[in-house]
This record gives C-alpha cells, structure tokens and sequence, in this order.
C-alpha cells in the first residue's frame, strides 16, 4: 500500500505536529507513505524524517498526475473547504481512496455556525458588520445566518459526496456535522464521517512525568489575536498573578510584542513571575510542559490544539474555552476545567477551580499522561486511519 498525505501548506516546523506524525505512524507500521505539498523555499535543501513531493495546485486538480503517481490512498487536509473539491474530485478519478481530513470544530453550516461569521476583523468595516448584525431584529439575524449557513451547507454536502471518508477530531466535532447533516435532511451523510484524533510526536510519548510545580503556560501565535483571543487572555493572566501571586505564568508563541503591550497596561508593576517568550523550539516547550500543572488555551477557535494534546500527555491539566476539542482533551473535568463561556471572568474563574483541584490532589499526572498516550500515540493514530480504509 502506497499513501500520500496532501497537505499543501506544511512547513519544516509541521514535522513534529499532526501532519508529519501521521506519516511517520505509518512507517511505524511498514506502510511507505509521503507528503505532497506545494514548493516553498525553506523546503528546497530541508531533510526531512518523510519522503516530501512537491504538487503545485494545478497539478492537484488534474487527473492525469494522479494516474501518474498511483496512490492507494490519499489522506487531503482540506478543511472541508470548497476551494479543495476539484482536487479531491481529482484524486477519486482516479482511482485512489481519498479520506478529507477536517480539522474543524463542525460549525460549518446552519444551524451550527461557526463563531467567526461573527467576526470580521478589527477595522472599521468590520466594526460595523458586528453592531448591525448585534442590533438587527431576530427574524433579520436569522435569514442571514440561513442564507450562509446553505451556501456553506451546499459544499459541505458536495465534500462528503465526493470523499470516501471526512475525518474530524472529536466526538463534539462529529456533533455538529451529523446535527447539519440531519437538518438538512442527508442523514445518510453520516456514516462517512468518522472520528480520529491527532496524534503527537513520540518525544512527546516517550518523555518522563517530573515533579509538577505552581506554573501556568500559555502557548500561541498570540498575533492571531481574535482567533487566540489575545486581549482576554493578558487581562486574565495579569488579573491572576495578582490573586495567586505564588504562581508563576509562561507565555511562549509568536506576537511577544503584542502581549508586552497588553501586558504592560494592566500588570501595575514588573512582576518576576511572568515570562514572556517568543517562538521557541519543540524540545523548550516539552521541557516547559513537563514542569507545568496547566496549560492556558483561552481560544475562540481551534480545529483540534495540538498543544493541548501535548500537554494532557505531559500530564498538565487544560484550562480554557468551551470549544469542541477541549470537551474532549478535558474529559469532563479528569483532564482540566472549561469555562462556562469566553469571557475574561469566566476563564479567570476556571483558572482558580483548576488551582484548587491541584491543591486538593484530586489530579494526578501519571494517570492524565497514561491514559492520552495510550489515545494518541502516532502508531494508534496510523491504524485507526487504516481500518476507515479497509
């Protein structure tokens, strides 16, 4: 058996996430699998642990480049977007079996919209997008999400069609799709969906628990700030040094000067138990996560969170939003504390009754890191993907 995995955007940094570890569960098994992604400069000379092959787009949506490479199957990181439907039209033309990897929260078309139709940016546009929609009459409100939410139904549909399997991440994921899927009268849509976790890398697997100490990381590309929820998660942090002084908080992720600012608005005076670092290498943040009790995750959106599926394999607990692959990473309250909505009291709320269950002894981190390796080792992810298949 010969398997690609198209994942158009992947980065020499993507090696130790879901992308490349799924590929190197399947050598784990004895299957040759590749990626196939388009050429960029920083993969030209880079070695990777994989056999890398570059597709431009307009090869991808042609069936005679697939006939010429023969895949028995090919798992596409589509998004479930409509802009990857020729390619995955493609691939089934020719014969190979085509599994779409979502990576989605399922909030893809009425009745269950994605929070970002909400959201449209910063600017003043955007602004007065969000007060209409705020301010409109219910009836009014209601037509606009039922206008969209069909037109993104009508691909939605069209995906799951053309697909041999549409992969998402967590049960509350499956939820949403099977929900849309009901409501629009296509309940025999939902047996091709299935769901599969990301694994995480085997350094990650493979690493020691140590002795948990009083620290809080937050991990993100913190210049993503309405989709990481930047602004509220400065105001809690420096909101919770305040309260538990006693513990320390590490912000690692990209943006390091957009939190300083924040963080120097509402922190009163330089505090010794914040550290804020930029982008740091694989091995500091498992160093990081192996110290830590919690991880922070105060997003407004995630597909799946790879850190918080490191983190509950380090043994940390997770703090954050009531987003769908957070119900299932906590496991209602075994591996952390939701908050009820995403709001900066809510989460600062979360935050102090997860402090309280470390204090209490009710977590232990050998139990939390046991019970999610054994669920996303890169292996158990690899076989899972094969049995959709055979």
């Amino acid at each position: 058996m010969k398997i690609g995995c198209f994942f158009d955007d992947y980065r020499p940094l993507h090696e130790m996430k879901d992308p490349g570890q799924i590929i190197l569960g399947f050598w784990d098994l004895g299957i040759q699998a590749e990626m196939l992604t388009e050429p960029k400069p920083e993969l030209e000379s880079y070695q990777a642990s994989f056999p890398i092959k570059f597709v431009i787009r307009k090869q991808a949506c042609d069936v005679r480049h697939w006939h010429t490479v023969s895949y028995d199957v090919i798992i596409v990181y589509s998004w479930l977007s409509r802009h990857y439907l020729p390619v995955i039209s493609a691939m089934k033309e020719a014969g190979s079996i085509v599994l779409a990897k979502g990576d989605t929260d399922g909030r893809k078309g009425f009745p269950v919209i994605s929070r970002d139709f909400y959201y449209k940016g910063n600017n003043i546009w955007g602004k007065m997008y969000k007060t209409a929609i705020k301010r409109s009459p219910a009836f009014v409100r209601d037509l606009i999400l039922r206008l969209y939410g069909r037109r993104q139904v009508a691909y939605l549909i069209e995906h799951i069609h053309l697909t041999d399997k549409v992969i998402v991440e967590s049960p509350q994921a499956w939820a949403n799709l099977a929900y849309i899927c009901l409501y629009w009268k296509k309940p025999e849509l939902i047996k091709k969906i299935s769901i599969v976790p990301n694994p995480v890398a085997n350094d990650i697997i493979d690493s020691l628990i140590l002795t948990k100490q009083k620290q809080i990381v937050a991990i993100g590309r913190w210049d993503e700030v309405w989709p990481k929820n930047t602004i509220t998660m400065a105001k809690v942090v420096c909101r919770l040094l305040m309260i538990r002084p006693d513990y320390e908080v590490v912000i690692i992720g990209s943006g390091k000067d957009i939190v300083q600012k924040l963080i120097s608005k509402r922190l009163l005076q330089k505090s010794d138990r914040l550290c804020l670092l930029g982008p740091v290498p694989h091995n500091e943040v498992v160093d990081y996560l192996k110290r830590a009790q919690i991880l922070f995750i105060p997003s407004n959106w995630e597909g799946f969170s790879i850190a918080a599926a490191e983190a509950v394999c380090m043994g940390c607990t997770i703090v954050g939003t009531p987003l769908e692959s957070l119900h299932f990473l906590t496991q209602g309250g075994f591996s952390g504390t939701l908050a009820s909505d995403f709001t900066e009291d809510a989460l600062l709320g979360a935050l102090l009754v997860d402090i309280t269950k470390w204090e209490s002894g009710i977590y232990d981190p050998q139990e939390i890191s046991l019970f999610w390796r054994s669920r996303l080792h890169r292996r158990k992810i690899a076989e899972r993907l094969l049995r959709l298949v055979e």
